[in-house]
């Protein structure tokens, strides 16, 4: 396995296993901070609680459970099959640790089907917000600019 591992991603084994600990620690945040317990998890995921505890610890989860895991915790498939040597890293999208990462999951609990102009709602919202961001950006540097 991680022959093929380091073929699909270009690592070698202890670059394949520093992943495999991102994982768990990765997992183990995700569960307490959507407040999911290891039996809750093995359930939720159709595995048992020994084998979450064993992908806390660092064990590889198969893909195919990687995907019920995403679906579980609301989380990126292409991040987390690349955080296990699936796939290159440089195929993951976003980093779920940044602004735009924490984001993904709330946009994906919208119903957009029930809601179909929500979607245009929330761009014209986000369209004011980042101009105001900017403007105060503006702001900000022209009052250093000028105590300068």
């Amino acid at each position: 396995m991680e022959y093929v591992s380091s073929i699909l991603t270009g690592m070698n084994g202890s670059d394949a296993k520093r992943n495999m600990r991102g994982f768990g620690a990765w997992l183990a945040r995700e569960m307490r901070d959507q407040g999911y317990s290891q039996a809750r998890m093995a359930s939720a995921v159709g595995v048992s609680q020994g084998t979450i505890s064993k992908w806390v610890r660092g064990t590889t989860p198969e893909a195919a459970y990687l995907e019920r895991v995403a679906d579980v915790l609301v989380a990126d498939l292409d991040y987390l099959l690349a955080l296990n040597g699936y796939r290159p890293a440089e195929l993951q999208r976003i980093d779920p640790e940044s602004p735009e990462g924490r984001l993904l999951p709330l946009i994906r609990q919208v119903d957009w089907e029930a809601r179909p102009t929500r979607l245009a709602e929330l761009e014209n919202d986000l369209r004011f917000m980042i101009n105001i961001d900017r403007k105060q950006r503006e702001r900000k540097a022209n009052k250093t600019t000028k105590t300068n």
